[in-house]
């Protein structure tokens, strides 16, 4: 690398030291009587942060908290939520542990032993120097980690709830993958479990959150080699519609005459999408004229001069400070990106358009990837981007990372036809490998039995499993019906005028298919991959494969990712 995009890198760390000072009587004449406000154990519960919200306003929503109890809640929402580094600036959609009950008046004792506490008997909450984060290792199960890392050989179970109710992100403790930060209990925690009542398991669980759940990796900075990072940043630009211009010349016209020629390769040229130019000084080469120039004559041009100590992450907030068209902002909220289907991924920075009115759209958000973490899917990546979205995932020190795009050998998604009834269900039993047979004369009264023939042309005769249905778009008399049932006939009636969903479920019920109807989710992490959640309103259809029916156009890499990851095959109509 030419030595001007040379960076010098000096990490700074910080040490805080926190004081405990003990409380003495002033006088030995003195008797002093403690009490303090406690929080039930075994009721905690997870509460959804809404816009709005503060702290104090949630506290006061706790059952029977009184105002001097106020002060000892904040303590203890605190232990509850070691990751949330301000309590103070809460954001919408963040998950808390919360008390569920408040009890008042209950004189201070002294904590019992692990060994005198029962297995159903209230849970001391630690302090937050007994709990500590854990990276999961390759292999690694929780019940291994309960017996390696926190020597605990009995009562296991108790020790599982308890890692459940500290980490409220781990839907399904059965289910963890390597690379994810996960927070372990500490010698209080362990004599007994939190419990989490039905109604926390009501909510809708957070996907893991690898990287951004440690505060000290969220903090780490993303020093990389000079190309790298311009590298990052090119891409970064480029996603959000702009471009970096990194060879050649760029010509600013002073007069007719004169003009200022800027070698790009030393002074790297960023042109937003917005209209703004920002010049890359890093080794600060410009003339203080061309600086004096740019302010005077074009409002829209910046001479940008980063600090040798800034990395990836501060030279963005400086790129995106300067242009004022963009934020560029820390999250712990999920990404949304499109809608049929619907796909969720944890990010770690946002990049919005700011707008007078309204929610500020996601342009571009950024993703970091520490210890060989699974990458999100090339499929999941294009469709964030075909939904307005482009997603950059960047290792430190490595730069840019990607998987390779995905190859789906796969047919395009059958589509049945909805226009007309029969037609549909002709489709549908076809793909579901039941034969039927179009416009078959089924008998209803025989001259040898009834003294005179009878007969009615069915739509559609299908034989299966032994059993003959017979698939109508018009009713018949009741008491064709009934004769044609005793005969040990099946009736399915769909006419063209209800609902493609009714037909649907219509036929799957006439011919004993399992089914059901509802929003199916589909986590990443539930199969060893990047913490990512694609999810849709569908019909589940259990037959020779598992079909999923869905009302609406759906992404095709998207239904090849599925039918890949979890042997979902998706039908359309």
């Amino acid at each position: 690398m030419n030595k001007r995009l040379a960076t010098v890198l000096t990490v700074c760390v910080f040490s805080s030291v926190f004081l405990s000072c003990p409380t003495h009587a002033a006088e030995d004449t003195a008797q002093l009587t403690f009490s303090k406000t406690a929080v039930s154990r075994r009721d905690l519960q997870i509460y959804t942060v809404r816009k709005g919200d503060t702290l104090s306003a949630i506290v006061r929503k706790l059952p029977d908290v009184r105002e001097r109890d106020i002060p000892e809640l904040y303590r203890v929402i605190g232990e509850l939520n070691p990751d949330v580094e301000d309590l103070n600036k809460l954001r919408a959609g963040l998950p808390l542990v919360v008390p569920g009950k408040v009890l008042v008046d209950e004189p201070a004792k002294p904590s019992p032993p692990a060994a005198a506490i029962s297995a159903s008997g209230p849970a001391p909450i630690a302090t937050p120097e007994a709990k500590r984060s854990y990276t999961v290792r390759k292999g690694d199960s929780l019940i291994r980690i309960v017996h390696r890392e926190l020597n605990i050989k009995s009562r296991t179970q108790d020790t599982l709830k308890t890692i459940k109710a500290l980490n409220p992100a781990i839907a399904d403790v059965n289910k963890i993958f390597e690379g994810q930060i996960i927070v372990l209990p500490g010698a209080s925690d362990t004599a007994a479990a939190v419990t989490v009542p039905p109604a926390a398991a009501a909510e809708k669980p957070l996907p893991p959150l690898p990287e951004a759940a440690d505060p000290a990796r969220a903090k780490q900075p993303i020093y990389m080699s000079d190309e790298a990072r311009l590298a990052a940043i090119k891409q970064i630009i480029t996603g959000l519609g702009g471009s970096v211009i990194t060879s050649g010349n760029y010509y600013l016209p002073i007069s007719r005459t004169e003009q200022w020629t800027i070698d790009c390769a030393a002074i790297p040229v960023i042109e937003l999408p917005t209209g703004t130019t920002l010049f890359l000084d890093f080794d600060r080469r410009a003339h203080r004229q061309l600086r004096r120039m740019l302010a005077e004559r074009w409002k829209n041009h910046h001479l940008l001069s980063p600090d040798k100590k800034d990395d990836l992450i501060s030279l963005l907030k400086k790129i995106f400070q300067t242009d004022r068209n963009f934020d560029f902002v820390k999250t712990d909220q999920l990404l949304s990106a499109g809608t049929t289907p619907g796909a969720d991924m944890v990010v770690d920075w946002l990049i919005t358009r700011k707008s007078q009115s309204g929610a500020a759209p996601v342009a571009g958000a950024l993703r970091l990837v520490y210890n060989e973490a699974p990458l999100f899917p090339g499929a999941l990546i294009a469709y964030a981007r075909r939904n307005g979205t482009a997603v950059t995932e960047i290792a430190p020190e490595k730069g840019l990372v990607s998987n390779p795009e995905e190859l789906y050998s796969l047919q395009s998604t059958p589509v049945l036809a909805s226009h007309n009834a029969i037609t549909f269900a002709q489709e549908l039993l076809s793909l579901l490998e039941i034969g039927v047979e179009p416009d078959e004369d089924v008998q209803v009264f025989d001259i040898a039995r009834d003294g005179f023939n009878l007969s009615i042309k069915a739509d559609l005769v299908a034989r299966h499993e032994g059993r003959k249905r017979i698939i109508l778009s018009r009713n018949l008399p009741p008491q064709f019906v009934s004769i044609l049932e005793k005969a040990g006939n099946e009736l399915i009636v769909i006419p063209d005028e209800e609902p493609r969903l009714e037909t649907l479920e219509k036929i799957l019920r006439g011919f004993g298919i399992p089914s059901a109807t509802g929003y199916f989710t589909f986590s990443g992490t539930d199969i060893r991959r990047a913490p990512y959640t694609i999810g849709f309103a569908g019909t589940k259809i259990k037959a020779s494969k598992t079909f999923y029916a869905v009302n609406s156009d759906f992404d095709e890499q998207i239904s090849g990712l599925l039918a890949e990851g979890w042997n979902v095959h998706i039908i359309r109509y």
